[in-house]
This record gives C-alpha cells, sequence and structure tokens, in this order.
C-alpha cells in the first residue's frame, strides 16, 4: 500500500492547483488562460485519484476475489473508453470547456473517490483486522472506516455536486455564483471531506511504523540465525583443518598466507600467528631458479590464480623456521567468490618418508640381486 501514496499525494498537489483557480476566480473574477486550463488539471487531478483507487482495491481483494474474471477489467485499458466518453461528450457540449468539466467529474472524480474508500474498506478487512499487532493499534479501525468514508462522500460533493445542465452563473462583476448545499458553499464541503480524508489516513499511517519494527525483528532474527550458521560452519572447517595430517596454507592475490592449520605450522615449525600476512617464498622458495627466472612453485602458484585451474606439484622444498628443509608436494587449488579471484588453497605433505621407504626399498632389491 505504501508503494501508492504518491498517487494520493499527486491528486492532492494537483487537485490543490485546481481548486486554487477557483478560489481566484471567486476573489478576482474569471482569468481566460486559468479558466482554460483549469479543466483539464480536474481532469488529471481525477485521473491521479481514479488510479490510486483501482490500484487500491487490486492489492486489497482476497485471493478468491482476484480470481474473478470482473477484477480482470480493472487494467489500464479501462482508461481508454472513459477517455473516449470524456472526449466525445466534451465535443458535443455547447461549451465543451465546461463539459470537460462536467464529464470529468462524473466519471472520474466520483468513481475514482468511491474506489479509494471501497479500497481502504477492504484492506482493513482483507489484510489488518486478522492482524492484532495492526489492528490493535489505537483508533485503528476508526481511521480506516473514516478514510473510507470521507472518500466516499467527497466523491459525491466532489463529483455529483456542482455538475448541472447548465454551466455555473456569473454575477455582474464577473464572479461565479457560489453553489449552496445543506446551507454551505461546496468548497466547504469539499473542503471538511478532504480534510477529514487527511487526518483518517495520516492515523492509519501508524501500521506502517508497526511494520518497519516487525521488519527489523525479523531481519534482526534472520541475521542471528545466519550469524550461528557461519559459526557452525567456521568451528565445521576448523575441526576438518585440526583433523587432516596434512599442511594447508591459505594465501591472498599477493601471495601472503592468510591462514594457517596446525599440520603446517606443525611441519614448518612456526606458530601459527607467526606465518599470517608472511609471504608464501618464506617457506617454500627453491633454491634452483628455472630458465625464466622464476621458481617453478610461484610459477604453479601464479598459473593457478589467473586461469582457475587446480594442479598438483612434486618434488618441491619447503623450508622449516630453523632453515632446514624438507620435501614435498602440494595441491594448490583457486580460492574464489562470485567469480573473483581472492587467492589460492595450498595443500602439501611431507614426502620425506615415502622417498626413505622407496630408497631402503631399493636398496633391499639390489642387496636380493
Amino acid at each position: 500500500m505504501s508503494r501508492l501514496f504518491w498517487l494520493l499525494a499527486a491528486f492532492a498537489f494537483v487537485h490543490g492547483a485546481f481548486e486554487g483557480i477557483g478560489l481566484r476566480r471567486l476573489v478576482h473574477g474569471a482569468s481566460p488562460f486559468l479558466e482554460a486550463c483549469a479543466p483539464f488539471v480536474l481532469l488529471l487531478s481525477y485521473l491521479l485519484l481514479f488510479d490510486f483507487g483501482r490500484r487500491l482495491v487490486l492489492v486489497s481483494l482476497s485471493e478468491t476475489w482476484k480470481a474473478h474474471p470482473a477484477v480482470g477489467l480493472m487494467t489500464v485499458w479501462l482508461y481508454l473508453p472513459m477517455l473516449l466518453v470524456i472526449l466525445f461528450t466534451t465535443l458535443s457540449a455547447h461549451q465543451p470547456l465546461w463539459g470537460l468539466t462536467f464529464w470529468s467529474r462524473r466519471l472520474v472524480g466520483f468513481p475514482g473517490a468511491c474506489l479509494a474508500g471501497l479500497g481502504f474498506y477492504l484492506y482493513w478487512q482483507n489484510r489488518i483486522v486478522d492482524d492484532d499487532d495492526l489492528s490493535g493499534a489505537s483508533g485503528q479501525r476508526i481511521a480506516w472506516y473514516a478514510a473510507a468514508i470521507s472518500f466516499v462522500t467527497y466523491g459525491v460533493f466532489g463529483g455529483l455536486v456542482d455538475s448541472g445542465s447548465s454551466p455555473p452563473m456569473l454575477t455582474s462583476g464577473g464572479h461565479a455564483e457560489p453553489v449552496i448545499v445543506f446551507g454551505l458553499p461546496i468548497e466547504i464541503l469539499r473542503a471538511s471531506c478532504a480534510a477529514a480524508a487527511a487526518v483518517s489516513v495520516g492515523s492509519l499511517l501508524t501500521i506502517f511504523r508497526v511494520e518497519r519494527k516487525r521488519k527489523l525483528e525479523h531481519v534482526s532474527i534472520a541475521n542471528r540465525v545466519a550469524q550461528q550458521e557461519l559459526y557452525r560452519i567456521g568451528a565445521r572447517c576448523d575441526a576438518i583443518l585440526a583433523a587432516t595430517s596434512e599442511g594447508i596454507l591459505g594465501i591472498d592475490t599477493n601471495g601472503n598466507v592468510t591462514f594457517v592449520n596446525d599440520g603446517a605450522a606443525h611441519m614448518l615449525g612456526y606458530p601459527q600467528q607467526d606465518l599470517i600476512g608472511k609471504p608464501i617464498r618464506v617457506v617454500a622458495e627453491q633454491p634452483a631458479a628455472t630458465e625464466t627466472g622464476e621458481d617453478s612453485l610461484c610459477s604453479a602458484i601464479c598459473r593457478t590464480m589467473q586461469d582457475g585451474v587446480t594442479r598438483r606439484e612434486t618434488g618441491v622444498r619447503f623450508w622449516r623456521r630453523n632453515l632446514t628443509w624438507f620435501p614435498a608436494e602440494y595441491h594448490v587449488v583457486p580460492l574464489q567468490a562470485v567469480g573473483k579471484n581472492e587467492g589460492a588453497v595450498i595443500a602439501f605433505k611431507d614426502t620425506a618418508e615415502n622417498a626413505l621407504i622407496e630408497h631402503m626399498s631399493s636398496d633391499s632389491g639390489e642387496l636380493a640381486a
């Protein structure tokens, strides 16, 4: 509903301009230019009111009524026959500008105000009355019914009254004769209806504060659930990293270490925090360089971060804190988020024991021969 109030606000401003023209006519007399513009301003204002009422009724209908064939008629195509009828009747009138005013009130203003009143009533019945948080606010029932009645009453005074079979009479001084209803000028009655509508609509807007508070509470609950889930996933990942016998290093796009598991810290002889932020070359640099002048480990890692292809390398030296090394093999996997490269993960293991076993097996074979 909050998305529709711009239409109601636009109606208020445009129709206020029309009433301003009428007030000037009563005080200063008629202006040919303003009198020519007034019917079109009136039509525009009532079209805005009609569209507000039409949309409000559509969003307020129950699910059963939304499937009714008659609802299918309340589309934007409804304006085509309405405007065609107004155009035909205006052109056939003795005074076209007066005819435009007359039929705008009858065919657009009155039904538009009635639709708005019906929309407020249906919205209360189908969206608010069963919601304890919304309907329980002070004076909500009175505000919704008052809004519905105010708009329908305004439709009667604005759309049916002052729409006689002839143009309004002017006094000898060129001033318009005021239309009297129930002993009061029609402008007073319209202003009273508009004021009642404004007060009632202002009162019912408190539901948006309730809805906003409810949405904030739902977001807060969702955030807490998501945070708990992140903690759970993080604890699971930490347990997996701690349980694996392989060393695992995470690096960013600059090649600096971002996380270390217990296995990697133990094999490299570093406390975990001492490795965070260090370049990967500190622990994985090879003494021998390739023909290009770039060590093979860095080359493999850089290529993986560039093309996103997982690689496996063997015969690499990983350096301990005490400046001794051990032979290792490793896998490097790109670390990506939403298609963006964020570094890589390196899983390595010490192959010295495997090499020793292979060497002893080879020696045993030679002795046997």
